[in-house]
Order: structure tokens, then C-alpha cells, then sequence
């Protein structure tokens, strides 16, 4: 695959009391296990929502709450809260190892006065277009999967 899956177990998770913020902890120690540094965690905005809604029994936000919250982050790390990611699925990541962008070519500009109607109308049509390739080199640098408790 492209990536590790996290493969957790109840029992990785501290057992019983096992909670998501865990499992985000077991993929971040995954990827420094196999000697790379996690610098980003990826969420789905709606189940990033659902862990900062988390209170202690005390009813403070594990999270800090609506009022501190500044910046997004977990166990050290940044969380980046996208539609990329699927709800129920998340990903912790070393952006800097995982993966190579590829340059094909260049960017390139080019401007056309005469494309349909612009010379009637006074106007110039741009085209902008750059030819990029990406690949995943180190899947064990990227650690996610489902995100659930395991049920064993």
C-alpha cells in the first residue's frame, strides 16, 4: 500500500480506557519507531469537531476549549482539518520523507489575444500550467487507517 496502517490493538491502546487521542499517539510512535520524525496529523473536519467537543469528568476540554484554542494540535503535532481525509479515517505523517513532488516541466504562462472574441471585447485570455508527478516512497512514514477503538 501507500501507507501503514495503524494495526492497533485494545490492548496497545492502554485497554479499557482507550480513547481516539491514543490511537493518534500509537501511528506518531509508529512512524518515529521506524526513524522518521511525524510532523502532521490529518482529519476529517467533522471528526476533528468531535474530539475537541471531548470534556474530562471535571467538563474541561481536553482540547482547551473554545476560547484557547489558537492553535490545532495533538500530541505535539499540528492537526490540519480537511475534506481530503474521509470522516472515520485519519493519518499521521512525516511530510518531509514520505513522499517526492516531481517536476515535469515548469511552469509556464501564455497569453492569447486571440482566443474567440477577446480583440472585439478588449480582453486576454491566460493560461497558466505546470506538469507535476508524486510519489510515495516511504510508506512506513505515513501511519493511519480507521479511526476507531478496536473492539480486541
Amino acid at each position: 500500500g501507500n501507507y501503514t496502517d495503524v494495526g492497533a490493538s485494545k490492548a496497545d491502546l492502554g485497554g479499557s480506557s482507550a480513547t481516539l487521542y491514543d490511537l493518534i499517539l500509537l501511528a506518531k510512535t509508529k512512524i518515529q519507531k521506524a526513524r522518521f520524525h511525524p510532523n502532521l496529523i490529518l482529519l476529517n473536519p467533522t471528526d476533528w469537531m468531535k474530539m475537541c467537543v471531548v470534556k474530562n469528568s471535571s467538563g474541561d476540554y481536553y482540547t482547551g476549549g473554545p476560547v484557547n484554542s489558537v492553535v490545532n494540535t495533538l500530541w505535539g503535532l499540528p492537526v490540519l482539518d480537511t475534506e481530503a481525509i474521509p470522516e472515520g479515517k485519519f493519518m499521521v505523517l512525516d511530510t518531509t520523507q514520505a513522499a517526492t513532488v516531481w517536476r515535469r516541466s515548469g511552469l509556464v504562462i501564455e497569453m492569447f489575444e486571440q482566443d474567440s472574441d477577446n480583440v472585439q471585447k478588449n480582453l486576454v485570455t491566460i493560461r497558466a500550467e505546470r506538469r507535476l508527478g508524486f510519489s510515495i516512497e516511504r510508506p512506513e512514514a505515513l501511519v493511519g487507517g480507521t479511526l476507531a477503538i478496536p473492539t480486541a
